[in-house]
């Protein structure tokens, strides 16, 4: 017998966090229960990982601009370089 377990998260808390055109690209995919992580590297294209693999978000790469756009929404970063978003399971 398997047991799926259903995690429940502040996902448009993270949205809210994210460049509107990748927000809206999670958005429009509309996968959030299946959503493990999301890869934003400068000089890469957006990613997200789903349970079934990875999807491209946009065919534009990350920019430095889009790093702090998230930077600037999220808490402050501790001395091993960690951040995250204040009341949030993370």
């Amino acid at each position: 017998m398997t047991i799926q377990q259903r995690i429940t998260d502040n996902l448009d808390v993270m949205l809210s966090s994210l460049p509107p055109d990748i927000a809206g690209r999670l958005t429009e995919i509309n996968r959030s229960d299946d959503l493990l992580e999301m890869i934003l590297d400068v000089g890469r294209v957006p990613t997200a990982r789903y349970l079934d693999g990875e999807r491209t978000l946009l065919e534009r790469e990350v920019t430095r601009d889009d790093i702090e756009y998230v930077v600037a929404r999220i808490g402050e970063f501790d001395a091993d370089n960690r951040a995250g978003i204040e009341r949030t399971l993370h």
